[in-house]
């Protein structure tokens, strides 16, 4: 999402939740708990830094897809790809082309033949082997704790403690870094919709650890809609798809730098900037949660207005075109919370290309 004057709050890879043209607002830049006034807020304001423009072979995203990876392979491949920082996408078993891309984007990192099939120096490296893709989660009490009500009314919005996920299902995607169709596979049967504390489903053997790597700058791709990673070197390190806007005008461009990282951020809801959401004059602050319309992390750029954030809707991301904003999955964007920090470079890049300032 963008916001005109200041922030408030591989077989492919780039995500984003459809948002109105004339809707701009952002989350609160601090932590939620601190409510101080909108206008002390909005007064504080960020500077640029230059940021650096490393460069990286660009592997031929035109291979063709291995057609003989199966769907647990398929499945345990995505799964090792995003534990190593490559992110595949939303989890589904299915070898399409972000997790082509994926795979590429890795193998050439890794000095491997860059033609995004799962060849044996690939499965090695990956650790595919003996790997089980799939494992056993149970829900206790404080998982349906996360699930509740979703007022339609942003007044309604603004007076809820929390916005939740909205069923247990999204609860389980949430954990499964994955597609509701996923676990409709895995689990035949089964209400995802209205799971009890004790009850056990089978979700991917993902993980929360952060890939060990060190990184120097952050590079957003709008050619292949990715969120790169970059070390001392300039070579790619990790990969994000990510949603952007599809107008070029409402990018950020130049040179800037990360400015804050936030958990659980607020949301900034402003009239003048909804005009199809009718009876509403005043500014409205929106509480944090998994369906707050930025998601669970904000990353907040110097170019005001622009950060890199979640997003309540995993399964649109790459659907449709942000608002100038960079959206990812909310398990994707809290990994590269713990990847990047506060005055880290970060630059545009369109076609290998670096995007100059349009200011």
């Amino acid at each position: 999402m963008r916001r005109p004057n200041s922030p408030v709050g591989f077989l492919s890879l780039m995500l984003t939740l459809a948002v109105p043209a004339a809707a701009i607002a952002q989350p609160l830049l601090r932590p939620p708990k601190k409510r101080t006034p909108i206008r002390q807020r909005e007064s504080k304001r960020t500077n640029s830094a230059p940021a650096s423009t490393p460069t990286r072979s660009q592997p031929d995203r035109r291979s063709d897809v291995d057609s003989n990876v199966e769907f647990r392979d398929g499945l345990a491949l995505q799964i090792r790809l995003e534990a190593v920082g490559f992110s595949p996408g939303l989890i589904d078993g299915l070898v399409g082309p972000k997790t082509t891309a994926a795979v590429q984007a890795f193998q050439a990192a890794r000095g491997l033949a860059a033609n995004g099939k799962l060849d044996a120096p690939t499965r090695s490296a990956l650790g595919l082997n003996d790997f089980d893709p799939t494992r056993k989660f149970t829900f206790t009490q404080a998982h349906i704790d996360q699930v509740g009500s979703f007022p339609a009314d942003w007044r309604a919005k603004a007076k809820a403690k929390s916005l939740p996920f909205k069923s247990t299902a999204e609860v389980a995607t949430f954990e499964g870094h994955c597609k509701r169709s996923l676990l409709e596979r895995l689990n035949p049967g089964v209400d995802l919709d209205r799971i009890k504390a004790g009850t056990t489903i089978v979700i991917p053997n993902v993980s929360d650890e952060v890939p060990k790597v060190s990184i120097k700058t952050l590079r957003v791709n709008f050619a292949d809609k990715q969120i790169e990673l970059l070390d001392r070197s300039g070579k790619l390190a990790a990969l994000f798809h990510c949603s952007i806007a599809k107008a070029a005008s409402d990018r950020p461009s130049g040179d800037c730098q990360i400015k804050t990282i936030i958990k659980d951020p607020e949301y900034l809801f402003r009239p003048e900037s909804w005009p199809e959401v009718k009876g509403i004059d005043e500014n409205l602050v929106i509480p944090p949660g998994p369906r707050n319309p930025v998601g669970m992390y904000w990353i907040g750029l110097s170019v005001p207005g622009y950060g890199i954030h979640g997003t309540p809707e995993p399964e649109m991301i790459g659907k449709t075109g942000s608002h100038g904003c960079f959206r990812l999955t909310n398990w994707d964007v809290e990994r590269l919370s713990k990847l990047v920090w506060r005055g880290m470079p970060v630059e545009f890049v369109d076609d290998g290309e670096q995007v100059a300032s349009r200011s």
